[in-house]
This record gives C-alpha cells, structure tokens and sequence, in this order.
C-alpha cells in the first residue's frame, strides 16, 4: 500500500509520506514494578530484528499495558519500556493506538460510581506520553476514539474499542471479596454486598457501551465520509479491544456484535484483541 498521510480524526497530524505499511501488534505486556525486568529488552530485540526490513510502522496495543492496574508505580518502567521500542525501531513508526485492558483501570474505582474517565485517567496521560514519544500528538482525553491512515487513495479506519470495564467472573469477584473481607464482614454480607455491586457496575457498563457505541458509529461515519471526498475512501475498518468477544458477558457480546455487522454502524473487517494471551486468527464471513 502507497501510504501518503496520516491523520487522527478530526485532529490534523504533521504530514508522513511512505511506501508500505505494517501492523506491529503487542498487547498484554503486564509491565509491573519500578524497572523494567529483562524479559523486555529480549522483546525489544526481537522486534528490531524482525522488523529490520521494514518501514512505516503503526503499533497497535490492545490492553494491560499495566498489572493490577498498577500505572503509577509502573510509569517509569512502561515508559523506559517504549523509550527504548522506539530507538529500536527508529522513525519506522507513522503511528500508534492504544486501547486500555481490564489491568490497566485503577480498581478502586470499581466500588464507586464515578465516571470511568477518572479511573482511567492515569491510564489516559499515560498514551499522551507514549503517543509523543513517538513523535505524535493526539491529545486523547477519553479511552476510545477513531483514526484515519490515507495510503494511497484509499484508507484504513482504526477503532480504538474500550472494553477494560467489562470483565466478570472469579477476578472480579476476587478483588472485591478482599476489598469487603478487610472491613471484617462476614460471607452472607460480602455476598450481598458483591451481588449489589455486580448488579450496579452492569447496569454502568450497559450504559457505557451504549455511549461509545453510538460515538463510535458517529465517528466511523463523518471519517468515512471526509474520507471519501478527499478521494481516499475507507477500504477497511480494523477494530482494537482489549477482550475477545467471546469474553464478553452475552448482553455486552450481543451489542458489540450488532456494531461490528449493523445497518446503522459501519461494518467492522477486523476485531484486533488480546486478553487471551495467545496467538490465534479466527474468521468469520457473512453474506456482506
């Protein structure tokens, strides 16, 4: 693909010029502690290695860039960590799009009713330090959003989905049976108050889907449509989560799969995810 510019949405970005384009995706790198451990530096040379012959980079991170939503005590280790990607690779990359992981939130905010922009928010600076590392400022202020590459006279479409809310089952309930069992309550009281909260936070989250998915579709659209009258219309639409689908609780599932495929929304060709913590491709074709 003949790349010729590069913007984020409605936010212009300095012009780059290239003549191919690689995905780079890493997710999952669960970077905790103060310094970064050596694990990281063989990545890294790896990466260097493998992707030596090429250029125009974008790097895609699907999630848990953190552990036990630990960003402030990692921020030294997780920016040393792209610090040293980005001498790695040079002025290959063109751009960068992150979307936050379940390990990425600060979990106290699970117990409240605040907005999750603000247990996000230190998730949120962090991107913008990683983002001008690699010499690209968006100034993102919420945890999803939308991204135009041009390559040629025909573009790509990057969905940055967040789905670091949306986790269930024994982690979830484990984190808060520790947070209640602390106050010295007894199981019948931590039980109820466990089912509260889950009833709660689906009830948020249920919203919070509905939100940016409705935002997302608005993006998509006025995107695709500059798009196309640029002379450069969206040709594929990748989506970047953190979960697979089949994560997903089913109501949660059910909207994001009638995203993914619906009249009212643009079509999705890819759903990039991690969580999982292995590599697998799996396709899935409809009529369209």
């Amino acid at each position: 693909m003949i790349c010729d510019d590069l913007k984020d949405g409605l936010i212009s970005v300095p012009e780059r010029r290239c003549r191919s384009l690689s995905i780079l995706h890493l997710s999952d790198l669960h970077i905790s502690g103060t310094i970064l451990s050596e694990k990281y530096y063989s990545l890294i040379q790896d990466i260097k290695e493998t992707h030596s012959c090429l250029k125009n980079i974008v790097i895609v991170v699907t999630g848990d860039i953190a552990s036990h939503g630990q960003i402030k005590k990692s921020h030294d280790a997780i920016i040393e960590f792209f610090n040293r990607l980005k001498v790695a690779l040079g002025d290959k990359v063109i751009d960068i799009e992150i979307v936050p992981g379940n390990h990425d939130i600060d979990r106290a905010y699970l117990l409240s009713t605040d907005e999750y922009e603000i247990a996000l928010r230190d998730y949120l600076a962090l991107v913008n330090i990683i983002d001008s590392i690699f010499g690209i400022k968006k100034g993102l202020n919420k945890s999803y959003g939308t991204n135009i590459i041009d390559c040629g006279g025909r573009s790509i479409c990057f969905v940055r989905a967040d789905t670091s809310w949306f986790f269930e089952g024994k982690q979830f309930d484990s984190f808060i049976q520790a947070h209640f069992a602390k106050q010295l309550l007894d199981k019948s009281e931590i039980d109820n108050r466990l089912r509260l909260l889950k009833d709660s936070k689906n009830v948020r989250v249920k919203e919070y889907i509905f939100k940016q998915i409705a935002d997302l579709s608005d993006e998509i659209n006025i995107r695709k449509s500059v798009a196309k009258e640029k002379g450069s219309p969206v040709e594929l639409v990748v989506a970047l989560a953190h979960h697979p689908l089949s994560w997903l609780m089913k109501s949660n599932r059910e909207s994001y799969v009638d995203f993914l495929g619906s009249y009212s929304a643009p079509d999705v060709d890819m759903w990039v995810c991690g969580h999982a913590h292995n590599v697998k491709i799996h396709y899935d074709c409809d009529d369209n």
